[in-house]
């Protein structure tokens, strides 16, 4: 007996991106964390998340796995109002 695969036509397959962020934000208090991250990263490929001690790496992945929630905005075009995480208080 002979064994068939096939393959499903391209129409069939998932497209797009394997992971898409637009305009993520995260605020502690009045520290803003995260201000407009925006990625994507395509299927079968291998992507680093890079960045500076303290840049927010671990709080995207947090996000991204649901172990934080990411800030929401009130409306289109609004941004959150809290200080800069680069300007620490002395």
């Amino acid at each position: 007996m002979l064994a068939v695969m096939s393959i499903p036509p391209a129409a069939d397959r998932v497209r797009g991106p394997a992971i898409q962020v637009q305009g993520l934000e995260k605020s502690y208090e009045e520290l803003c964390v995260l201000r407009g991250v925006d990625f994507e990263v395509a299927r079968g490929s291998i992507f680093a998340l890079l960045g500076s001690s303290e840049a927010g790496k671990t709080t995207v992945l947090k996000i991204l796995c649901t172990l934080l929630k990411a800030d929401i905005r009130d409306g289109p075009g609004q941004r959150l109002r809290c200080r800069d995480a680069g300007r620490r208080r002395t």
